[in-house]
């Protein structure tokens, strides 16, 4: 995935949960306004329900922020490490380029011969 399409995804879900969010409010001011109209038996079962509701909904809203801040962190990371592999792969390609053209299997299997001939008398 890259960066513009993860910031992409970002922007998509913390849309979606400010509109989800927003309806959720929408809907616990239509519900207080019907309870207002109800006998006072049914407004008190509604109070403790409500309360119950009203739990829930802050503790998915908490999480829903969390998850959209570990989202954003993810995102960020993701186009470092993108920006950093990028990078390397430049490094890779520049080194590359100044290898000799000349280097087949043999000649580095005695180039390994040689260097390790030379680590051994080192020791």
């Amino acid at each position: 995935m890259s960066y513009a399409r993860g910031s992409l995804l970002s922007c998509f879900f913390l849309s979606f949960k400010q509109e989800f969010f927003s309806d959720l409010g929408t809907h616990h001011l239509t519900i207080e306004s019907i309870a207002q109209k109800a006998d006072p038996y049914t407004q008190e079962l509604f109070t403790s329900k409500r309360s119950l509701l009203d739990q829930r909904s802050h503790a998915i809203q908490a999480k829903a922020t969390v998850r959209g801040q570990m989202l954003e962190r993810l995102v960020t990371d993701w186009g470092q490490l993108e920006k950093s592999i990028e990078e390397l792969r430049g490094w890779l390609g520049h080194v590359e380029a100044q290898l000799p053209s000349g280097i087949d299997n043999s000649t580095q299997e005695s180039v390994q011969k040689g260097i390790h001939k030379y680590q051994v008398r080192e020791q």
